[in-house]
């Protein structure tokens, strides 16, 4: 099952007193590498700027300090970026956001407080965060909303990488592909095709009219136009307007990326009535 969307940006402060009992870190954190996400330009601070570092910090308040930038979720899936600000024993500001699908953060106030060799947040919009440092330049992030866990892990930079910019065609994404999406873990086919021109214009066919995914649903429309085409170096993103061609069918709206290892993936979201109603991880492979 596809985690549900996290989506948030939250500004922190770390008072000196002590909490909570040491979290609940998943073992297979340890064997996990620092890197960036699938989209690693989806989670934007309103301000990256850390400031100077009071004299009062000492080394403990100092080593949390800085930019950090990374990733969490299974396949890298959310994006995640941490400014740390001023360490002091008054408290410690600290800005974070983190998002697993391509969408403006939103912020909140919380209060993050020591717990041992942690920072643990309760956000406002659910759940905790906590952070542990692994290594001087490495920090390990813990996500856990009701059942819901995700873990990952930053890197200190010296400053967050700038956005891709759009460019006017990529050739990279020409052609035909066949969508399907994952399930368990699994790649699923969903019997649809999208043609994709050198001209930014495509074809969504639908090579299996019935077939059904569980919460997506294929009208029976052979082809539909992709539009509102756009590109990055990486990334491509369209949208699929079936409810312009068959009154009452579902929209989608894609966002992939060209990985390092060749490999097209990202999500789609189902929209009714200008409302997203589900989405999904998808990839895109060459029939």
């Amino acid at each position: 099952m596809v985690p549900t969307r996290l989506l948030l940006a939250s500004v922190v402060a770390l008072g000196p007193e002590t909490c909570c009992a040491q979290s609940d870190w998943p073992q297979a954190i340890a064997g996990i590498e620092p890197g960036t996400a699938i989209f690693p330009d989806s989670a934007r601070l309103d301000n990256d700027d850390p400031g100077p570092v009071p004299p009062s910090s000492g080394e403990a308040g100092a080593r949390w300090y800085g930019r950090w930038d990374g990733w969490m979720c299974i396949n890298r899936r959310c994006d995640i970026k941490l400014v740390v600000s001023a360490p002091s024993t008054e408290g410690t500001p600290m800005r974070v956001a983190m998002t697993g699908f391509i969408k403006e953060s939103t912020s909140e106030a919380v209060v993050g407080k020591v717990a041992g060799d942690e920072i643990v947040a309760t956000l406002r919009s659910g759940g905790t965060v906590a952070l542990r440092l692994r290594t001087a330049t490495v920090m390990e992030v813990l996500y856990v909303r009701d059942s819901l866990r995700a873990f990952g892990v930053l890197t200190r930079v010296e400053a967050f990488r700038a956005p891709e910019p759009p460019v006017k065609h990529n050739a990279a994404f020409d052609g035909a592909w066949d969508l399907g999406g994952f399930r368990h873990g699994e790649l699923i086919p969903w019997g649809i095709r999208l043609d994709v021109k050198a001209d930014g214009t495509g074809q969504w066919r639908v090579l299996r009219r019935d077939y059904v995914v569980a919460g997506f649903q294929v009208c029976r429309q052979t082809m539909t136009p992709l539009t509102s085409v756009a590109y990055t170096e990486r990334v491509m993103t369209f949208e699929v307007k079936q409810s312009s061609v068959i009154a009452g069918c579902p929209d989608y709206s894609f966002a992939v990326r060209l990985n390092d290892s060749n490999e097209v993936v990202g999500y789609m979201q189902t929209i009714e009535n200008s409302k997203v109603i589900g989405a999904n991880w998808v990839k895109l492979s060459r029939p």
